[in-house]
């Protein structure tokens, strides 16, 4: 047999040994994220959403549709010429990760405006990302959220902000807050956004197996799991502790930042129950001229989130958009594009 034949057979031997264990593991191997990722490195913010992505997602069992638009936001594109934004700045909860494009609240209240104002309505830009904290927030209302021209902004506040804000090493505190330089994308995430790149293979239950051994042994998943508890342990109380307080200061600048600007804020709970942690939220919310509306938890209405996900389902995120319309409607805020450039 040919040097060429030979490498043809075991080409086609190799594609058939992958598909018939493609077969063979996909009943029996459950896996928490299958598909490629909607995340790339950013010199700038240290991840971002990647730019015209469109695939299904699958997290916890729940498979969702999940779609960004050039600039690299979920969502719609942007109306060719609009005079302003309603500005989403958000998590996982903002993003509206489990639920399919047009189900998440940005969504709806975009949808909501252009049934009540037509095609001059004011749009919704929803440049919320998954496990971020308000570092990120910051560093876009410095640099770019100027050139959307905000007219409102959203602020999506979650429980785990307190301890994302240490882990992501954006901002510390030191005589106030320090930003910090982005660290290079490990060899991991430079591997993976090659693999990724071959059509379909991100797809399968081989490659997310692969991918999620890969990812442990570069990331030692269980040293950061050990750090973040000794950081940011559940049973940590925010009234006698100063954990707190690199969350409460980037707010405060986020807040000091848009009321300069004249941008108008709302800030949305999530997962953030009555205590000392929301107490503290009114305040600096509250210290800027802002409101913050308090979101009912899990343990109050289970009905709006996922089971055992934590995240709203498409009920939690119609009830957020329905509280942020009447909110805006209570104010008088609802304008068009064309009201908010004359």
């Amino acid at each position: 047999m040919s040097i060429k034949k030979k490498l043809l057979f075991t080409g086609v031997l190799l594609i058939v040994c992958l598909l018939v264990s493609e077969a063979a593991i996909r009943p029996f191997v459950p896996l928490e994220i299958v598909g490629p990722s909607a995340v790339q490195f950013d010199p700038y913010y240290g991840k971002r959403l990647k730019a015209n992505y469109s695939g299904p997602i699958t997290a916890q069992g729940i498979t969702y549709q999940f779609s960004t638009n050039s600039l690299g936001f979920r969502g719609p594109e942007l109306p060719n010429t609009y005079s302003g934004v309603l500005l989403n700045l958000g998590d996982s909860f903002g993003v509206g990760d489990t639920v399919n494009d047009g189900e998440e609240y940005a969504a709806i209240l975009n949808e909501q405006f252009a049934e009540k104002f037509g095609p001059e309505h004011l749009p919704v830009l929803n440049a919320a990302i998954a496990g971020n904290g308000q570092g990120r927030w910051l560093k876009f209302l410095r640099r770019d959220a100027e050139q959307f021209r905000p007219q409102y902004i959203i602020m999506q506040v979650c429980r785990n902000d307190f301890c994302d804000n240490h882990r992501e090493r954006l901002f510390r505190q030191t005589n106030g807050l320090e930003e910090l330089p982005i660290q290079s994308p490990s060899i991991y995430r430079q591997v993976q956004e090659i693999v990724e790149s071959i059509p379909v293979l991100p797809y399968s239950r081989i490659y997310a197996v692969a991918k999620q051994g890969v990812r442990q042994v570069f990331t030692n998943e269980l040293e950061i799991r050990r750090e973040l508890e000794a950081d940011c342990p559940d049973r940590l109380d925010p009234e006698t502790s100063s954990f707190d307080d690199l969350t409460i200061e980037l707010l405060g600048e986020c807040l000091r930042i848009c009321r300069d600007r004249n941008w108008p804020v709302i800030g949305i709970t999530a997962g953030v129950p009555e205590g000392a942690r929301m107490d503290r939220l009114r305040e600096v919310f509250h210290k800027y001229g802002s409101d913050i509306i308090y979101i009912p938890t899990k343990q109050e209405i289970p009905e709006m989130y996922n089971d055992p996900d934590d995240h709203w389902n498409a009920i939690g995120h119609l009830y957020v958009a329905d509280i942020l319309a009447d909110y805006f409607s209570d104010q008088g805020l609802l304008v068009n594009s064309r009201q908010v450039g004359d």
